[in-house]
């Protein structure tokens, strides 16, 4: 991927296929992916292998991230590449709550819109316990549910949330 030496915004509105990894992006600032609306059954008739999304080195100067991920897809995001990137402000929806771990390896985050999906689990509040580590955080958008069963002690989760936050939405569909 030659042609992204100068790229600032990468917009991706399809399915990706083959490999995840961030090609050489060295000025690409924002980047929004929209895995498309597609079953887990054609993935893997398409992709030998998911692989997470990764290689973060690749774009040092990535500040924004936007990710749908498609509901019956399992892949996550590795973020311990991003720990010296300028990320600041991450939208990632359907995350399988299993990768959550992976953000808090991103130090500068101070804007972040999640949805947690997971179609076997009940996602609970303790799967949001990684926001204790985000310390930055300035605005917080929680979101999931729709699909799937949540339960959550709403009590509990909001003591992992920092008190020097200034901005914050919450829109879980729970049962």
């Amino acid at each position: 991927f030659r042609s992204g030496a100068s790229l600032k915004c990468l917009v991706v509105d399809d399915m990706l296929v083959d490999d995840f990894s961030m090609p050489q992006m060295p000025k690409l600032e924002k980047m929004l992916i929209n895995y498309g609306n597609v079953s887990s059954n054609l993935v893997s008739k398409n992709n030998k292998k998911i692989n997470n999304l990764r290689k973060f080195e690749n774009v040092p100067n990535l500040n924004q991230l936007n990710v749908d991920i498609e509901y019956d897809c399992d892949y996550g995001i590795e973020f311990r590449s991003l720990k010296k990137n300028n990320i600041k402000n991450l939208k990632i929806h359907h995350l399988n709550p299993k990768y959550v771990d992976e953000l808090i390896k991103i130090k500068n985050l101070s804007e972040l819109d999640i949805s947690l999906w997971d179609k076997k689990n009940k996602v609970t509040e303790k799967n949001f316990e990684f926001l204790k580590d985000l310390k930055n955080l300035k605005k917080l958008k929680l979101s999931g549910g729709g699909h799937g069963t949540i339960l959550i002690d709403y009590k509990k989760m909001m003591t992992f949330i920092s008190k020097d936050i200034e901005n914050l939405e919450l829109d879980i569909v729970y049962k």
